[in-house]
C-alpha cells in the first residue's frame, strides 16, 4: 500500500508538473497570438501607410509631369518671345537707320533750298542793281 500511495504521490507531483506545463505552454500561447495579432495589426497599418504613400507618389508624379508639360510650354513661349525681340530688335535698327537717312535727306534738301533761296536773292539783288545801274545817268 505504501507502494501505491508513493505511485500516487509521483503521478500527483507528475500531474501537477504536467498541469504547470500545460498552463505555462497556454501563457505562451497566449503570448504568441498577441504578439502575432499585434505584428498583424503593424502588417495592416503599415500596408495603409504603403497605399497611402503610394497614392502620394502617383499624385506627385502627376503633379511633375503637369509642371513639366507647363515647364516646356513655358520655356517654347520664351523662345518665340526672344525670336520676336530679336526680329522687332532688328526692324528698329532698320527704322533707326531709315530715319537717320531721312533726317540727313531732309538737312541737305533744305540746304539745298537755302542755297537756292541764296541765289535767288542773291539774282534779285542782281537784277535790281542793274535796273537801277540802267536807269541812273552814270
Amino acid at each position: 500500500m505504501e507502494a501505491i500511495k508513493k505511485k500516487l504521490a509521483i503521478l500527483k507531483e507528475e500531474k501537477e508538473a504536467a498541469v504547470e506545463k500545460a498552463e505555462e505552454a497556454e501563457r505562451q500561447k497566449k503570448d504568441a497570438q498577441a504578439r502575432a495579432e499585434a505584428a498583424e495589426q503593424d502588417v495592416q497599418n503599415l500596408t495603409r501607410k504603403l497605399k497611402l504613400l503610394e497614392t502620394d507618389l502617383e499624385q506627385s508624379e502627376d503633379k511633375a509631369q503637369d509642371s513639366d508639360k507647363k515647364l516646356r510650354v513655358a520655356e517654347a513661349q520664351v523662345e518665340e518671345l526672344q525670336r520676336e525681340k530679336k526680329q522687332l530688335e532688328n526692324q528698329i535698327g532698320i527704322l533707326e537707320s531709315e530715319l537717320s537717312h531721312n533726317i540727313a535727306t531732309m538737312y541737305v534738301r533744305q540746304i539745298c533750298m537755302a542755297q537756292i533761296l541764296g541765289s535767288e536773292c542773291l539774282l534779285a539783288s542782281f537784277r535790281i542793281v542793274c535796273y537801277s545801274l540802267k536807269d541812273s545817268p552814270l
